[in-house]
């Protein structure tokens, strides 16, 4: 078990001895009775969520952008900071905590003082690979969800450690039953999208706090966090932090008011158990849905693909992950040109077991064994099924279909048999299909001329001149014998 799995699950336990109950309303407040905060009408409770969020990607975070990230200035040091010294409640992108768990013993200090950090010193929620949303990848066919370990392993966690938190993109009819019996445990979810009565981050105060913080923002942030307090002595409030505008310094300065009152509790942000989710959600269609469909059937594709490794997982991680990023960013705009973004990723990604194209190639013999190199560029060794084919009947291909095996990063060279029939040229075509027959890439053609015959002429007009060598050697001594 990893380091960071095993402090994760630590903060995991703590966080769940905290109770949810009370009624939503407003501001998604808890009444202070019910949550059995003190009863001073002044007394203030409320509870805030600090996204740490890398880009949507399907790849690791370099060292180099950790490094910077967890530098002195970085971002994500300056947001851990705020984290400690305010008691906030962090979601943390595992995208993130893979990364750094694939650094292995050459951590750089910087990096693992952050993690150490993140996962001992904050109240943690971590989040599936690039914040990805569990609504929108069980939006589609019961055999293309990506289900909650699938996710989890995809992004370094454990299933029980992932929390997914819900964007709004979509909420598909029947979504509690259908994300508790793909293994998903908890969510992230507001007031808008979940209708019940356990407590949820407040879209109002959310919506408040973030535009406050904003990079651009004008607006007077010692009015925003009385108007939060004030919220939260109704009862308990929770709202998060848009990761996406928020300027470190004005994050601070609403903290520290808010910290700064002795009248405010800061608790800790429990996700919602799925289970006790029931049918009390705002269902509606992700007003993508073509274009999801469209990535998910190719991301069928892609799980074919997959089997041909030695380690399946090589091959579908990263086009998992892609799906996965591009669901945190369901409510894009952009998100109708995704389904053109993926297939070019998969074709790329197909495109690293490939046939090497090859000039015209002659054959002056009836048989011949016709070379082909193929590469494979993939971290894990692959088997493929390399079929062949000619275009007419002038050459035939004597063992159409034969599996290769090739190391990773490197190329191996395959003979495939011919017989020719007569002279003349005609094309040979040749793909790469996975064991079970599924097409790989595009079809690979050479082009061949065919002068079997030389053969049969070259050996007749040999025997030819051998046939008058002779014959005049007969001649020359039966002359010689006649003159004697």
């Amino acid at each position: 078990m990893s380091t960071v799995v095993s402090r994760i699950r630590a903060a995991a336990r703590v966080a769940t001895t905290v109770a949810l109950v009370g009624a939503v309303s407003g501001l998604t407040v808890i009444p202070a009775s019910a949550a059995g905060a003190a009863t001073d009408p002044a007394a203030s409770s409320m509870g805030i969520v600090l996204p740490i969020l890398s880009e949507p990607s399907d790849e690791l975070m370099t060292q180099a952008e950790l490094v910077e990230a967890t530098s002195a200035t970085g971002e994500f040091t300056a947001l851990a900071d705020l984290a400690v010294e305010y008691g906030v409640t962090v979601a943390v992108d595992s995208r993130i905590l893979a990364s750094i768990e694939a650094l292995g013993d050459s951590i750089p200090d910087s990096v693992a003082d952050w993690e150490t950090t993140i996962v001992t010193e904050s109240h943690l929620i971590v989040l599936p690979w690039a914040n990805a949303d569990p609504m929108v990848l069980i939006s589609t066919q019961p055999t293309d969800r990506i289900g909650a370990d699938e996710l989890a392993r995809l992004s370094g966690q454990a299933t029980t450690e992932i929390t997914g938190w819900v964007s709004g993109a979509a909420i598909p009819e029947g979504a509690a039953s259908k994300l508790a019996g793909l293994g998903y445990s908890t969510v992230l979810i507001d007031d808008t999208e979940y209708t019940g009565t356990r407590q949820v981050l407040s879209t109002a105060a959310t919506d408040r706090a973030s535009e406050a913080v904003g990079h651009d923002s004008t607006t007077n942030i010692t009015q925003t966090a009385r108007a939060l307090i004030a919220a939260g002595r109704s009862g308990s409030i929770w709202f998060a932090l848009d990761s996406d505008t928020l300027d470190v310094t004005k994050v601070r300065a609403l903290l520290r008011i808010i910290a700064g009152n002795e009248q405010v509790t800061l608790t800790p942000v429990v996700p919602l158990n799925v289970a006790d989710i029931g049918r009390d959600l705002a269902f509606h269609k992700f007003e993508h849905q073509k274009t999801l469909n469209t990535i998910f059937t190719r991301l069928r594709r892609d799980r074919a693909f997959s089997t041909i490794g030695a380690d399946p997982t090589v091959l579908l991680y990263p086009r998992l992950r892609h799906v996965a990023a591009l669901s945190s960013v369901g409510n894009s705009a952009d998100f109708a040109a995704a389904g053109t973004e993926y297939k070019l990723g998969s074709n790329e990604a197909e495109r690293q077991i490939r046939i090497v194209e090859a000039s015209a190639y002659t054959i002056l013999a009836s048989q011949t064994a016709f070379p082909v190199t193929v590469v494979n560029d993939s971290n894990t060794d692959v088997t493929v099924n390399l079929k062949a084919r000619s275009k007419s009947a002038i050459v035939t291909v004597s063992e159409p279909s034969q599996l290769v095996t090739i190391s990773a990063h490197s190329s191996t060279r395959v003979t495939v048999p011919l017989q020719v029939v007569s002279n003349g040229s005609t094309e040979l075509t040749m793909k790469l299909q996975t064991p079970a027959g599924v097409p790989m890439g595009s079809v690979t053609r050479f082009d061949i001329s065919a002068s079997a015959q030389w053969e049969t002429l070259t050996i007749v007009s040999f025997g030819a001149i051998v046939a008058t060598v002779l014959a005049l050697g007969v001649l020359r001594t039966i002359r010689r014998r006649r003159d004697n």
